[in-house]
């Protein structure tokens, strides 16, 4: 029995939680409907999946709100316009449950959905605190959690900080990533190729992996290791952040062995043709999409110690953990990989057995029947609300 799902996400740029979605999509037997608040990449995704796609762009006062609440005041005034938008479409689709895929569309949706009588989903990708967005931003997403039928988080570190009310009628769905049959890769050379793999922002600590390789080029000599990092500008707001990472390159003499790639399609391939991947997020990572990745590719990873990379990694036995911002820290742990030349195929060949519990085989339906409970739960006055 399939579901029929309005699934609402306020962003098209192919970023982690928009990634997810097309995933879980392309491998689910939902019955789902996707209204976008922008046109882009993901739309031309989905729509060449075959998806039903909707969209109808915020206006801009709203597009140009952020999670540090810049822009909020201003974008206030175009609340009701796109409450109409959504509940125009709600009457239309007439779906068994409404799914909100990002923070903008969890606090537009889910009331909406409320005020129908049609139960919700809320899926948490971003942890609800200070980090993430300024107070009355974090305000309005724990509202908004409050109202929906249930939530779902992608990560237990990402379910520690929703309120307590709840966190109990949440569940935890960790992101999925392909998993295959593979070896892990061979063994160090002579110099060690680094991957940092994620987009261009300063949280995701593209910084971090540059001094890190400062340090290691110190300690073993100028030849020792190259840095390439893989990602793209997803939002103009860290252009200036692109720029401060070439500056410091350039201040530092490393063009040579510092190479920026852009986005790149398949992650998989371009993991493997590396002797390590480092995710080096700056503050607790909601989930942690590269850190899967690279297990499944066969790579030993290094990633930071908070978040949801440390419920992912088994420190020593599938990668090895560094204190979270720590230049220094990460260079001794890739120091570590060079002086121990059969720790990085002991940690991929580890990594590959544990994350079979992150194939699309197992997470798609543990997401599937979230929706399918929440859809059944009785009490709900949807069949009066969609008719009206």
């Amino acid at each position: 029995m399939t579901t029929r799902v309005l699934v609402v996400g306020h962003s098209a740029a192919l970023s982690g939680a928009e990634l997810f979605l097309a995933g879980m999509l392309e491998h689910s037997r939902v019955e789902a409907t996707v209204l976008l608040l922008e046109d882009g990449p993901l739309a031309d995704r989905l729509r060449g999946a075959g998806a039903d796609v909707r969209v109808r762009a915020l206006p801009e006062e709203l597009a140009d709100v952020t999670a540090d609440g810049g822009g909020l005041r201003r974008g206030v005034t175009g609340f009701p316009r796109v409450v109409r938008d959504v509940a125009a479409v709600m009457r239309d689709v007439r779906p068994e449950v409404v799914y909100t895929n990002s923070a903008k569309a969890h606090v537009l949706a889910i009331p909406v959905a409320r005020a129908w009588g049609l139960p919700s989903v809320l899926h948490a990708h971003v942890r609800a605190d200070r980090d993430s967005f300024n107070a009355v931003n974090l305000r309005l997403v724990n509202v908004a959690s409050g109202l929906a039928t249930h939530v779902i988080a992608n990560s237990e570190a990402t379910r520690a900080t929703l309120p307590q009310r709840v966190r109990d009628r949440s569940t935890v769905v960790y992101c999925p990533t392909e998993v295959r049959d593979v070896a892990p890769v061979t063994p160090i050379g002579d110099r060690l190729s680094i991957a940092c793999v994620g987009r261009i922002a300063e949280w995701k600590g593209q910084r971090v992996a540059v001094e890190a390789l400062r340090a290691v080029l110190a300690a073993r000599g100028a030849g020792a290791a190259e840095l390439h990092l893989y990602g793209g500008v997803a939002f103009e707001k860290d252009r200036a952040y692109e720029r401060e990472l070439l500056d410091l390159v350039g201040r530092h003499g490393l063009q040579d062995l510092v190479h920026l790639h852009g986005h790149v399609a398949d992650v998989h391939t371009t993991m493997r043709s590396h002797d390590v991947v480092v995710h080096t997020s700056t503050k607790p990572e909601p989930f942690g999409q590269v850190v899967v990745e690279a297990m499944a590719a066969g790579v030993p990873v290094v990633a930071a110690d908070t978040g949801g990379p440390a419920e992912i990694v088994e420190d020593g036995v599938t990668g090895l953990l560094y204190r979270t911002g720590d230049a220094a820290a990460l260079g001794s742990a890739l120091e570590r990989l060079v002086d121990e030349p059969s720790l990085g195929s002991t940690l991929a060949r580890n990594a590959l057995v544990a994350v079979r519990c992150f194939s699309y085989e197992t997470i798609v339906p543990e997401w599937e029947r979230v929706l399918r409970s929440v859809a059944d739960q009785p009490g709900r006055s949807v069949t009066r609300r969609r008719d009206a």
